[in-house]
């Protein structure tokens, strides 16, 4: 490798650092602005004392637990999960609520940007700019937006339903604008996958990305059938 060819490689890593640490950024202003919409109530908190208890021991299983609702499997779990080591008491649950909504609101920009990245013809860096801008703009004329978001912030289903359609999306438009064929069967697996993890923690899937993809498998193959006419 010449000097040149490593100079090219760690410009280019520097840059797709910068580019994802953008999108943390973005995700802790988004958390930060917008948490008087993030609905804390017990709903919220009880997902995160139910893994307290679980983690120190205190219950021996799920059967011992009254569950109102469980976290979604993917992302929720596994982000209340991977931080509740070492934590307890009422700081924990506040610590554990904090960085979910960081994290969640960096994932919510994150695949935003990749669903118009992939629809548009725009610049990475003109996709990021875009989805953070028009983000914090709807946040701030439309009620229900910001809501939207605030539930997406919350650890009870919402957050996780909410990324998990939009991962969906973002795996049918790979589908579609691929032009590698191995690209194409490892997002069809990733998308058999997530939608398999979302549904069994949330029945919601089944109308956010089961139903909405079999009902475009299903016009596809109509219009491609010998009895489509042509339409």
């Amino acid at each position: 490798m010449t000097r040149s060819e490593a100079t090219a490689i760690a410009i280019q890593a520097a840059a797709d650092l910068a580019f994802l640490l953008a999108w943390l950024a973005a995700g802790i202003v988004l958390a930060t602005w917008n948490d008087s919409a993030v609905v804390l109530n017990t709903d919220s908190s009880a997902p995160i004392t139910q893994l307290l208890l679980l983690a120190q021991g205190r219950v021996a299983s799920l059967q011992e637990l009254r569950l109102a609702r469980i976290p979604s499997f993917f992302p929720d779990l596994l982000i209340l999960r991977a931080g509740i080591q070492g934590m307890a008491g009422r700081e924990a649950i506040d610590a554990l609520q904090a960085g979910y909504a960081i994290v969640m609101a960096s994932l919510l920009m994150g695949v935003q940007g990749a669903l118009i990245g992939l629809t548009t013809s725009l610049s990475r860096w003109r996709t990021q700019l875009f989805t953070v801008l028009g983000t914090f703009v709807l946040i701030q004329v439309s009620p229900l937006y910001r809501e939207a978001v605030g539930l997406t912030l919350t650890p009870v289903h919402h957050g996780g339903n909410v990324i998990n359609t939009l991962l969906t999306l973002v795996l049918l438009a790979v589908i579609v604008r691929s032009a590698s064929t191995l690209r194409s069967r490892i997002a069809v697996s990733a998308l058999v996958a997530l939608v398999l993890v979302g549904t069994l923690s949330n029945v919601l899937m089944l109308f956010t990305a089961v139903a909405p993809v079999c009902i475009a498998l299903a016009l596809v193959l109509l219009r491609s059938s010998p009895w489509s006419g042509g339409g």
